[in-house]
């Protein structure tokens, strides 16, 4: 027993530096492509698309650059004022603009200064992307009681450069992101930002409604499961955004759905708008060549930056407190617990189960078992067929064969569903109850992978044994075995009186 514990000790110390320090970067890889992987084929079922419709994206793109501004960039602040004034006839909830407003002339500032009064006696508040409070007044005085400043940094990974983390509070900006900041004024109850952890985005998998009425869809681009195994999930897919998007174009030049509207052309429209923006968060952002504001998401989608703000949005207002993270934040009634210690609880029963079947025999000899149990004598074997018809002796004798086999296939099989059940059981708490992303139980497949290595190199039996002769041993922990020598004999024959 002690052996046992010592290999599964082992096991644990190696597996747990492999998940938290990842040397060759494989852990952090793979934990995030099964995050990826996740999030893609099991989003319809995880994430719910009740805070669709809360949230609404409106698109600055080239066509109205051109047609209202003759294509220059960056547009004037008439422009942003014309934008926001008739985005207020709709009586949106709030307003999130990002776009950084540091051109220093400020052309038509006066005009959006005034649209924006008329947003603060509304009551409805505008956040605006700012690289740091300070440079922000300096430059817009006359915003500092208009406006919320707010970060608007995208936080892409290194290694892949995909859009998955979210940052609760930018500490080098000193600023709330545009996300937890909007939900937070919205009710969304939350601690501190500054103590929170990183969020990591879900992005919805549900179709949109509104947005496949008037978006074509690119289904042809959207790849199988069994093209994603056999290839992998790499590419890049153009599918229709989760959240719902409308054009600058379409905002400024209202064009009825249903022509010949009783209503009225005009009268239809505006109704048709008012449904669509009153009461919701807009996120007003650019998809302009030459601005390199765009991500990459999990699901190999390439959209807008603004689509990144949105979605965090989304995630805050579905799930609250409880929005998925890289750290354990459990829920109020349950204590805040460290990632190593769950890591710890989660792999000791799946490394003390393996050791014990590898190094104590208690696995092996079951399936033995079960053949001796199974196996039938030729004198039972010939009674059982005796029992059928001549013509169906082959079809009995293949029933024994099938039925053994498939006994047998299931009792050696039971030991790896046994531990893939808990696994998958442990990344469901720690998915569901501790709110962390669902990536780790990539890494606890991986160290059974680790010891079955081990075990075949008989690396970790080499170890445990020199560990073990390092220590001080007792009369019970080792006891001496008797030494068995070959007797001496006591007669001896002389040969030559034999003969």
């Amino acid at each position: 027993m002690r052996f046992t514990l010592s290999s599964a000790f082992i096991i644990l110390l190696v597996a747990l530096f492999l998940l938290k320090f990842s040397p060759l970067g494989t852990s952090d890889r793979s934990d995030k492509y099964a995050q990826d992987l996740f999030n893609r084929f099991l989003g319809d079922y995880i994430y719910p698309d009740t805070a669709q419709n809360q949230s609404l994206v409106l698109l600055l793109t080239d066509q109205s650059l051109a047609k209202y501004q003759q294509g220059r960039w960056p547009a004037d602040y008439t422009f942003h004022g014309r934008v926001l004034n008739n985005l207020l006839k709709h009586q949106p909830r709030s307003v999130f603009i990002d776009f950084y407003w540091m051109n220093t002339s400020k052309p038509g500032a006066d005009y959006l200064v005034r649209v924006l009064k008329r947003y603060k006696r509304s009551a409805v508040p505008v956040y605006v992307a700012v690289t740091s409070t300070a440079d922000f007044r300096a430059l817009w005085p006359e915003l500092s009681d208009l406006v919320i400043p707010v970060s608007a940094t995208i936080d892409l990974d290194a290694s892949d450069f995909v859009a998955r983390s979210y940052l609760p509070y930018d500490s080098a900006r000193d600023l709330p992101t545009a996300a937890f900041k909007l939900a937070i004024d919205q009710g969304v109850q939350l601690s501190d930002l500054k103590t929170l952890p990183n969020m990591q985005i879900f992005w919805g998998t549900r179709p949109n409604a509104f947005n496949e009425s008037w978006m074509e869809s690119p289904s042809d681009t959207e790849r199988s499961t069994s093209s994603v195994l056999t290839q992998g999930f790499s590419g890049l897919n153009q599918n229709l955004p989760y959240s719902s998007a409308l054009f600058v174009r379409d905002l400024l030049n209202l064009v009825p759905s249903k022509k010949n509207s009783p209503l009225g052309d005009e009268n239809q429209a505006l109704m048709e708008a008012r449904e669509l923006i009153q009461g919701k968060t807009i996120f007003y952002g650019g998809s302009v060549s030459g601005v390199q504001d765009i991500v990459f998401t999990p699901l190999r989608d390439v959209l807008p930056g603004v689509f990144y703000h949105a979605m965090a949005f989304d995630n805050l207002t579905t799930w609250g407190q409880g929005y998925k993270a890289d750290q354990p934040h459990a829920r109020s009634w349950l204590p805040t617990i460290p990632l190593w210690l769950l890591d710890s609880v989660a792999l000791l029963f799946v490394i003390l189960p393996v050791c014990l079947y590898e190094f104590r025999g208690m696995g092996r000899p079951f399936v033995t078992r079960v053949d001796a149990k199974l196996a039938l004598s030729p004198e039972q074997q010939q009674q059982f067929v005796a029992r059928f018809a001549r013509s169906a002796q082959i079809v009995a004798r293949l029933s024994v064969m099938l039925c053994h086999l498939t006994l047998r296939t299931f009792c050696a099989a039971l030991p790896i569903i046994l531990l893939s059940s808990w696994i998958l059981f442990c990344a469901w708490v720690g998915f569901d109850v501790f709110n962390l992303a669902a990536a780790s139980w990539v890494g606890y497949a991986g160290v059974i992978t680790l010891g079955f290595m081990l075990d075949k190199t008989k690396w970790l039996q080499s170890c445990t044994t020199l560990w073990l002769d390092t220590q001080p041993s007792t009369s019970q922990e080792r006891p001496h075995e008797p030494k068995f020598e070959e007797p001496t004999p006591h007669v001896q024959f002389n040969r030559e009186e034999n003969n």
